[in-house]
């Protein structure tokens, strides 16, 4: 009540969800976000353009678009795997748990500090190995961990291969849908959430396409900074739009102890099991191992990893205190997952400061999203790529090699004169090595090429289940209930 006579106070939730719209202002700061964004493609693909037209081998091309040629520096690496951290949950779901359950969402914080923890301890001995190894994907080193020597025909491998795709699938569908949702929201539903999805698809696409692993790390950096940028915000925001910290606790303790309570011994325990779940799951995603194989030294690597410890204190603390502040301002909304739009209209809404700091919040919530959907994006290729469209295609070269050797064991002797003439060539003679058959098969070029088809085609069939509207827990539920039934008989 006695917020309201200020200027720009929070009105209940009903009337702002009916009178209350997204100006120009939020279009402006999302034009400039997406600009960058472009810059960095263009440089990105110049750049890869000169690397091309050096000496390096043409086998090596495989490893310059998944893996950055493994020349990821300490800055773009640490930004990339904490953007990469960072989806449509944590500017949306943080903030939700936090109006419902108070400062005991804080448990997220931990377990993103657990998911650094994890990724310490495997991390810098991948890096090494991929390089001395020649690892390029996360199923090549199971291949050379397990000596699988023909992993077309391997059950591990194409465990492996469902284990790691499956849910990058459904993570990537999450992320379409929450993008389309979004920007069907900031448009009051002018644009659809299927063409919002269209819209991030293609984008991403062609980040990919053009610019392979370089691109995506250097957009997650921009990305990485819109994002602390628009949540470190709200600590500016939360003394001059609202009446800061001490007095919003106070309220909150007034209209709900427990949200404020000190957790007991059970909870702390539920906490410590959430750490350790969310932690070793998240770190063993096949995105984080890729941005270990692509570093440049174990010094960027040692520097990302501290980039990333330090993350969530700039990005899911500030965020959680959204749901806080909306608790207060807006106790009886039935939806909890809108509290971040409502407390960023909120800002917006009060004056023109507002109007720029509410701009850059908007623009963090879809860095959010971006950065995770072009990482998964590219995982999944790399994985149709490598792990599946690859193994086969060795399958087939090689037997086509075998069958053109015994062609030429069977063939009939060359003429002792057409032998011993010089400069003339015997019959059905074929060179040495093609004989032998030894040699990986020049498939590089042919896989590169395929890798953006994939590209294509994994964003593309994103966009039905969107439209479809599908339980996404659900198709979770069914994954884990296929790996728990499958999984034992397996091994």
């Amino acid at each position: 009540s006695a917020l309201q006579g200020r200027p720009g106070a929070p009105r209940p939730a009903a009337e702002m969800a009916d009178s209350r719209k997204f100006g120009t202002e939020v279009w402006i700061a999302l034009a400039v976000y997406l600009g960058l964004l472009l810059l960095l493609l263009v440089y990105a693909a110049v750049l890869r353009c000169i690397r091309a037209r050096s000496t390096a081998p043409k086998e090596n091309s495989l490893v310059e678009h998944f893996l950055a040629g493994r020349n990821l520096g300490p800055i773009a690496l640490g930004f990339s795997v904490s953007a990469s951290m960072f989806s449509g949950y944590t500017v949306v779901g943080l903030p939700a748990e936090a109006y419902s359950k108070g400062f005991s969402a804080w448990r997220w914080v931990g377990s993103c500090t657990f998911i650094t923890i994890v990724y310490m301890a495997y991390a810098p001995r991948m890096q090494w190995l991929s390089r001395v190894r020649g690892h390029d994907s996360l199923c090549y080193y199971i291949k050379d961990r397990y000596g699988i020597a023909q992993q077309h025909r391997d059950p591990l491998h194409w465990l492996m291969v469902i284990v790691l795709l499956v849910p990058c699938f459904i993570y990537l569908c999450a992320q379409f849908d929450a993008f389309g949702n979004t920007i069907s929201t900031l448009t009051g539903g002018a644009v659809t959430p299927v063409i919002g999805a269209v819209g991030l698809a293609a984008l991403i696409a062609v980040f990919e396409i053009l610019g392979g692993l370089h691109v995506v790390a250097l957009t997650d950096v921009v990305q990485g900074v819109v994002l602390v940028a628009g949540a470190m915000l709200i600590l500016i925001s939360m003394d001059i739009h609202f009446e800061g910290l001490p007095a919003i606790s106070k309220k909150l303790e007034v209209l709900d102890p427990s949200l404020v309570q000190v957790m007991d011994g059970a909870q702390g325990l539920s906490w410590a099991e959430f750490w350790i779940g969310v932690g070793v799951q998240r770190a063993l995603f096949p995105d984080y191992p890729q941005r270990a194989m692509a570093a440049s030294s174990q010094k960027s690597l040692r520097v990302g990893m501290a980039i990333l410890a330090l993350s969530p204190f700039l990005v899911q603390v500030p965020l959680l205190f959204f749901g806080i502040i909306g608790r207060v301002h807006h106790p009886d909304l039935e939806n909890p997952k809108e509290i971040f739009t409502l407390v960023v209209l909120d800002i917006i809404y009060s004056d023109m400061f507002g109007k720029v700091v509410g701009s850059i919040m908007m623009a963090a919530c879809l860095a959010a999203i971006m950065s995770t959907a072009d990482s998964v994006l590219m995982v999944v290729s790399q994985i149709v790529t490598l792990d599946i469209i690859r193994p086969i295609q060795e399958a087939i070269a090689a037997k086509r090699s075998s069958h053109s050797a015994s062609e030429v064991a069977s063939a009939p002797p060359a003429s002792p004169s057409a032998a011993s003439e010089p400069g003339k060539v015997p019959p059905f003679a074929v060179p040495a090595a093609a004989a032998a058959g030894t040699g990986p098969p020049k498939t590089g070029g042919c896989l590169v090429i395929s890798s953006r088809i994939v590209t294509v085609i994994a964003a593309g069939v994103c966009i039905p289940v969107v439209e479809s509207n599908i339980d996404l827990s659900f198709m979770i539920q069914f994954q884990s209930a296929i790996l728990a039934q499958t999984l034992p008989t397996i091994v």
